[in-house]
């Protein structure tokens, strides 16, 4: 037996004595890295966790089929749906728990249903998305706000004031605001400013006294256009706050 061959058996002994419990997701600064789905079995303690490999790193899930429970993948993680339309992605709201796409036309529901503010609602009765709440939620509008800015114009201070006294008349109620803008500006800046008037709002709505923990407040900067056009009256209408009332 040359010395070669030697060196090759002795390195094979070695790593067959190696405990099992090392095999699985390796730390690397407090992160599971991984190479395969394999590598992902278990954690570095010997603890069976049975996870995805992403991107070199284990994670619970990547896509909803990965998770069980009726759950849903949320940031690589299997979470319940949702609770708000907070919970959801850009496009899509929360209906019956469950994160599903905005409807985008008439054409995107059923033939008994029209689409309104990014909900199939039924035709023959209410078309107001607020209709199931007391009347002073009824007729609910948008807010608009001039451009590159986030104050409440005095004409709308009044339809705050509205939604406040909605809020106070169905207190197991709680509101999402959606802050928008105009196409121009940047991405990046478009959807700072959107938080800035979704903030705007509820600071007022607080004033007013409602509690921080009933206001859901995101942006989606100019991604969900109103009109779409590439004028002064459609970049007018664009600029809004709009508000989505869901029974806690």
């Amino acid at each position: 037996m040359n010395l070669g061959f030697k060196k090759v058996c002795i390195l094979l002994t070695i790593l067959a004595a190696l405990p099992v419990a090392m095999v699985g997701c390796k730390k690397s600064g407090g992160v599971s890295t991984c190479k395969n789905d394999a590598d992902c079995r278990m954690d570095a303690s010997g603890k069976e966790i049975n996870g995805i490999c992403y991107m070199g790193k284990c994670e619970e899930c990547v896509q909803d089929s990965d998770c069980t429970d009726l759950k849903q993948c949320v940031n690589n993680r299997c979470l319940s749906a949702c609770q708000s339309d907070a919970d959801c992605h850009t496009n899509s709201h929360c209906e019956r728990n469950f994160c599903v796409s905005d409807c985008t036309g008439n054409d995107s529901c059923p033939s008994d249903h029209v689409c309104a503010q990014g909900r199939c609602l039924a035709q023959g009765g209410s078309q107001d998305p607020n209709s199931w709440a007391s009347a002073e939620c009824h007729g609910l509008e948008n807010i608009r706000f001039d451009f590159d800015s986030v104050d409440v114009k005095p004409e709308f201070v009044t339809q705050v004031d509205r939604l406040a006294a909605c809020l106070k008349a169905n207190p197991d109620t709680a509101i999402t605001i959606k802050g928008h803008c105009d196409q121009r500006g940047t991405p990046t800046y478009n959807m700072a400013l959107g938080l800035r008037r979704t903030d705007s709002v509820a600071k007022r709505l607080k004033a007013l006294g409602i509690a921080s923990a009933r206001i859901n407040a995101v942006s989606l900067g100019d991604t969900q256009p109103l009109v779409n056009a590439s004028n002064e009256d459609a970049w007018a209408q664009n600029r809004r706050a709009e508000f989505f009332l869901e029974r806690k």
